[in-house]
């Protein structure tokens, strides 16, 4: 892309050399629209490049900084001078020779400090104590400069060469403009010299300073004065040097964003994800069990809940090792999300053998059904349970709460009640599913298949 402006800005100059002086319609207005979207892209950069500064205290961005923020300021006071613009004459007095002074020392200005972007940039790589020296100073110079450079020109434009009334003179074209696009060329070795090219900023810098010297070619060289071909072409180019940079740092944060983006949707995948299983870990659990009950009972929906806990777990681990119960969780895990047949059925893993699945929209017999899957489906795994367990394949007790038995239960009251059946099939003999009622019913029990009696 950069070798694109590169390569279009030198054809267009080579295009328009056989009309660059055929004057056309004076429009001061140009010089408004063209002024005003420079301006606009310089505080931009200059506001995102502070920005940078002050995230990485990276003394050679205030520098960068500088150019851009001052180079706006001196293009402010250079529109104001332009005859015809805001005033016949142009403001602070101007004449005929302040414009075009005022546009010489904006670009100077430019790529003065440009090529101490560059110097500071070597320092910075060289030494730690120099990053930090001369910063204060450089500001202060420029705050001075885009301070006092107006009047100066005014009070003193008798004593260098005359553009004219906007045409460049001959003095003008052996003396200042050579100077111009020398400062240019100096720039740009020193950027190819000390950054080469490292980054796409400095790609882009370099591509800024170029597209620069060109505006200076066009508006004095092939146009020669106001309002030719070249000039207008220059004025282009002048807009294009500014704004090009600008849409390299916005692409850049744009790119940062995306990854800041993707970066805090892994974390937060991560504070909710059970490194083990996969599932939702209990901060999942409740984030997700307060959200459906908010949204069910806006709808008047039931909501059930289901914590699972393996039996026997401690004496599985006890004979066969943490990594042996570590996989046989895992299977678990698996049983548990292949018998959830909907997408707004949730599994979690809420303690270390402790599981709970929330099934938006069911009601009580639907949670029975599921419950009653997990619990067959870990049985038929077969996995052989520990020495004393109470079964000899590894096996799950199942609680069940709805919010059909009590509307306008909140979450924690929800799982105390899921836990309290959990508890009930535990004393019942454990590889068994219950259900929690409320008071106007007494909790019974759902066949597991083993013969497990209701209470």
């Amino acid at each position: 892309m950069a070798v694109a402006v590169v390569f279009a800005t030198v054809a267009a100059a080579i295009g328009v050399m056989p009309i660059g002086r055929s004057h056309f319609t004076e429009v001061p207005a140009t010089v408004a629209a063209f002024g005003a979207a420079t301006f606009l892209a310089q505080i931009l950069t200059a506001f995102l490049l502070y920005n940078q500064y002050r995230a990485t205290h990276f003394r050679p961005l205030a520098v960068l900084t500088i150019a851009y923020a001052g180079s706006a300021v001196i293009l402010v006071e250079y529109l104001l001078s332009f005859p015809g613009l805001f005033s016949s004459r142009g403001w602070f007095g101007a004449s005929a020779q302040t414009a075009p002074w005022l546009y010489a020392a904006g670009h100077t200005f430019f790529i003065v400090y440009v090529a101490l972007y560059a110097i500071w940039e070597w320092l910075a790589s060289r030494s730690e104590s120099l990053r930090g020296t001369g910063i204060a100073t450089l500001t202060a110079a420029a705050v001075t400069i885009v301070v006092l450079l107006p009047p100066f020109v005014v009070h003193f434009e008798g004593l260098w060469p005359q553009a004219n009334e906007g045409a460049v003179s001959e003095g003008w074209r052996t003396a200042v403009v050579p100077i111009l696009l020398g400062a240019h060329v100096v720039a740009i070795g020193l950027l190819l010299h000390i950054t080469r090219l490292r980054y796409s900023v400095h790609v882009w810098l370099c591509v800024v300073v170029v597209v620069s010297a060109f505006d200076v070619l066009l508006t004095t060289v092939l146009g020669g004065t106001r309002y030719t071909a070249a000039w207008y072409l220059g004025r282009l180019e002048w807009a294009i040097a500014a704004t090009s940079f600008l849409a390299v740092l916005l692409s850049n944060v744009y790119r940062i964003l995306l990854a800041l983006s993707a970066n805090n949707t892994l974390l937060h995948a991560q504070t909710v994800s059970d490194e083990l299983t996969g599932l939702l870990n209990r901060r999942g659990f409740n984030v997700r069990l307060e959200e459906e009950i908010r949204r069910l009972q806006r709808k008047g929906e039931p909501l059930s809940v289901l914590i699972v806990d393996v039996d026997d777990f401690k004496r599985y681990n006890d004979t066969f090792g943490h990594p042996a119960g570590d996989a046989a969780l895992r299977a678990v895990a698996r049983i548990i999300l292949s018998t959830l047949r909907r997408s707004p059925d949730c599994a979690c893993r809420i303690g270390g053998e402790e599981f709970a699945i929330v099934l938006p929209e069911s009601d009580e017999p639907g949670a029975i059904a599921v419950g009653e899957r997990v619990r067959r489906g870990v049985e038929r795994l077969g996995i052989l349970q520990g020495k004393g367990a109470s079964h000899a394949a590894l096996t799950v007790s199942v609680g069940v709460a709805s919010t059909e038995d009590r509307p306008g239960a909140d979450a924690e009251a929800l799982t105390r009640a899921a836990d309290r059946a959990l508890y009930e099939a535990k004393e019942s003999g454990r590889n068994c599913v219950r259900l929690a009622t409320t008071a106007k019913r007494s909790l019974h029990a759902v066949a597991s298949g083993l013969g497990v009696g209701t209470f």
